[in-house]
């Protein structure tokens, strides 16, 4: 290949990474593979992800925050399970899901955080559930398995559902 056909296909890579960036945020894997499904070269690909990372158009790091703060604002929010494995299937580096886990759910109140999220996913889940003629057991078995497809861990699945639940023992 000419320097002047990679220049001109650089050009044009970078041109369909700037047209995918206004659409929505992406990882630099995730961007580089999405371009290169599109038919641009590995190393046309790759130039162009180092320059954007170089300027800051991509930005792993911010990308992980982003993605976590959104994830858990959602009207039915995703817990860090679910968040850590999106982000990484997206091919966000492990140091800095971690990071962006930590930050969103960490700190003081960790578990608070993290119950607070579950319930906010769960209450239109469970005004289902409850209109459902089904046993008790059966409709915190539904919820328990919607949150955790939604990521959260068995420990505040369990608790929510207790929650969530209170007072409907003797139905059982």
């Amino acid at each position: 290949m000419t320097d002047h056909s990679r220049s001109e296909q650089l050009n044009a890579c970078k041109e369909k990474a700037l047209t995918l960036l206004n659409q929505r945020p992406y990882a630099c894997e995730e961007l580089a593979g999405k371009l290169e499904r599109r038919g641009f070269g590995r190393n046309v690909v790759e130039t162009a992800v180092q320059e954007f990372t170089r300027t800051g158009l991509l930005d792993d790091q911010q990308y992980a925050k982003d993605y976590t703060r959104q994830s858990v604002r959602q009207s039915k929010p995703y817990g860090p399970l679910k968040i850590d494995r999106e982000l990484r299937k997206r091919g966000v580096p492990a140091e800095y899901v971690r990071e962006a886990l930590e930050e969103v759910f960490g700190g003081e109140g960790e578990e608070e955080g993290r119950y607070n999220a579950a319930c906010k996913a769960a209450e239109a889940k469970y005004r289902s559930i409850r209109r459902q003629n089904r046993d008790v057991q059966k409709q915190r078995a539904q919820l328990y398995r919607f949150l955790a497809r939604r990521g959260f861990e068995s420990n505040v699945c369990n608790e929510v559902v207790d929650a969530f639940f209170e007072g409907d023992a003797d139905e059982w």
